[in-house]
């Protein structure tokens, strides 16, 4: 169609196809797919604005080839997501050990959030168990890059929450499949 409006812009579109006289033939099958993802588009995540009140969680999460996070306000019982952040991990990033692409990610995460986590109280929630207890250990069982990470990250927080990896699906779609958002129900009643 915007071919046929504007012939200025052919070259710019994605896969077009030149002078194809076939017809597209609808099917009751291509119906269906065209009202599912009407519908799909309806249901997609919607970033909201902060709300100074609302009590603040960054979620966090490590992949092999990826980092992603989620920054979420917890809103009248609502989880809704402020904004998200991920990155691919360079090759020597790769190579870390699970917890520390993890204790990157959350790094990561701060770092690229600080704007908005100073002066805030907020939660940092992870699927990996040992970050919980990386702040309470002794600095002399952790390396030189570790340390300036556990640091960097407690001028904000100490507060780490575990949530089971089956529950964190709320970060960007190249670590985890799933992208809803959800709340640890855990936290929301210490809140």
């Amino acid at each position: 169609m915007l071919q046929k409006i504007n012939p200025f812009y052919n070259n710019y579109l994605k896969g077009k196809k030149s002078n194809d006289k076939n017809k597209i033939h609808w099917t009751e099958e291509s119906v269906q797919a065209f009202e599912n993802s009407k519908q799909q588009l309806c249901k997609v995540t919607v970033l909201v604005h902060p709300s100074e009140n609302a009590y603040i969680s960054l979620m966090v999460d490590a992949s092999d080839n990826s980092i992603g996070a989620v920054l979420q306000q917890l809103e009248r019982g609502v989880c809704k997501p402020l904004s998200f952040y991920s990155r691919k991990l360079t090759d020597t990033q790769k190579r870390y050990s699970t917890y520390d692409r993890e204790l990157l990610a959350a790094y990561s995460s701060v770092r690229y959030f600080k704007h908005f986590l100073e002066g805030r109280n907020f939660t940092i929630i992870t699927d990996h168990k040992p970050l919980i207890n990386a702040f309470r250990q002794k600095l002399d069982k952790t390396t030189p890059r570790q340390q300036r990470h556990l640091e960097y990250i407690a001028q904000f927080t100490v507060d780490v929450q575990h949530v089971p990896g089956k529950d964190n699906i709320i970060v960007p779609t190249h670590c985890h499949e799933k992208t809803n958002c959800i709340f640890n129900q855990q936290l929301i009643t210490k809140v």
